[in-house]
């Protein structure tokens, strides 16, 4: 299948790309028969997950020289990142990076949004036999060969259901489309440390993997999503997955979210919360009643610690990841329908039904917040007065 230079964001210049590239699944790139045969070559991808710098545990590295010699490496990296073969459901490889100076480079074409669950080119990767466990690919990426593509021209043509890998060593990925969904436990956590944009909110404190920070008010919402799937793929059950965060999902649910965003606080949303409940509930509705919902993830096998055992021992679970909850028909946000559902800045109507319990309603709040945290947070100008992590 060819590669479209069209399909690739406006603001990344394309012309150095040629008008021959193929697009390949990953395996092309594992085999050290094609070194000599990469360019014009390219694969696509979805970006599932990212940790932040680390020691990549047994990196094994297959031998030029002797195909059954495994080496295991502790490579240092900068950023992990899980990424999708799109071409060649359901299978997942990885990208590292060794340096801050190539993740710069790696997402420069990249910004101000979350880069999980969006479609890129990756051209001309290097050959690689790095493994993680036994099958996971690993990939180097050093240069700005990554290219983010329109979301109305990154539509894949291979819908991946969920199917559960052969082990524990293995990661699927599934992209699921007119999904139905049930949310519940919707809340504003309080453990989020930056407003970064290139970050899902996914990882608690210490974890943060964003590679850009902002300041204001790190607003996102958290939720249990629950939706149908086979019965065979989990086991006889439906498909659940708590704490949900994200950026992107969360901003489904405001009207102006970037305005709204900076000028909230955790007070507020804390107050606010059996109404912000209550309104995404409906709108949660209306879209899987409009076409549904996108679903981006990846499942592992579960792993359990048996008393007397060196290593964990696979289970039946099977671990569910979420990556990207939007919805599928985008137009759904240009109707007066959706948008009379949305939540807009409704700040003067709170403090107007707050009258005389307005300290009371404070000060409850406040002692939530203690009790979710362990220590109290107080607020100044909109901004919580508690440190923030910044994790560059």
């Amino acid at each position: 299948m060819k590669f479209s230079c069209g399909a690739i964001r406006d603001h990344v210049n394309t012309y150095h790309i040629g008008d021959k590239v193929m697009l390949q699944d990953i395996k092309y790139f594992t085999d050290i028969k094609n070194r000599n045969d990469l360019e014009d070559k390219a694969v696509q991808l979805i970006i599932l997950s990212c940790k932040a710098p680390g020691l990549s545990p047994n990196t094994a590295k297959t031998s030029m020289y002797n195909s059954n010699k495994k080496i295991l490496l502790n490579k240092a990296y900068h950023r992990f990142f899980l990424c999708a073969d799109a071409k060649n459901p359901p299978h997942c490889f990885a990208l590292i990076t060794t340096s801050m100076s190539q993740t710069h480079q790696l997402l420069a074409n990249h910004v101000d949004e979350s880069f999980l669950g969006v479609s890129f080119y990756l051209l001309e990767p290097n050959i690689s036999t790095s493994k993680m466990g036994r099958y996971l690919p690993v990939f180097t990426c050093e240069d700005n060969t990554l290219l983010p593509l329109n979301p109305s021209d990154s539509s894949l043509d291979k819908l991946s259901r969920i199917e559960l890998p052969s082990g524990t060593d293995e990661t699927f990925y599934f992209l699921l489309d007119n999904q139905k969904i049930d949310v519940s436990r919707i809340r504003s956590p309080t453990d989020v440390s930056c407003t970064g944009l290139q970050c899902d909110r996914q990882k608690k404190k210490g974890e943060c993997i964003c590679i850009q920070y902002g300041p204001g008010f790190p607003l996102v919402y958290s939720f249990d999503i629950c939706f149908e799937v086979d019965p065979k793929a989990m086991n006889g059950e439906t498909a659940h997955v708590s704490t949900f965060r994200s950026y992107r999902t969360t901003g489904v649910f405001f009207r102006n979210f970037a305005e709204y965003s900076s000028t909230t606080t955790i007070e507020r949303e804390l107050y606010m919360q059996k109404k912000r409940r209550k309104q995404m509930h409906m709108m949660v509705g209306y879209i899987n009643n409009n076409g549904g919902w996108k679903i981006i993830g990846w499942c592992k096998k579960g792993e359990v610690k048996v008393e007397g055992e060196t290593e964990k021992v696979e289970n039946n679970d099977v671990n569910l990841n979420l990556s990207y909850v939007y919805p599928c028909r985008e137009k759904i946000f240009e109707t007066q329908e959706f948008q009379d559902l949305q939540i807009y800045d409704d700040f003067n109507e709170m403090n107007a039904n707050e009258g005389s319990d307005d300290e009371s309603a404070r000060e409850q709040s406040a002692t939530l917040i203690t009790n979710m945290e362990g220590t109290p947070i107080t607020t100044n100008n909109g901004t919580a007065s508690e440190e923030q992590h910044d994790s560059e």
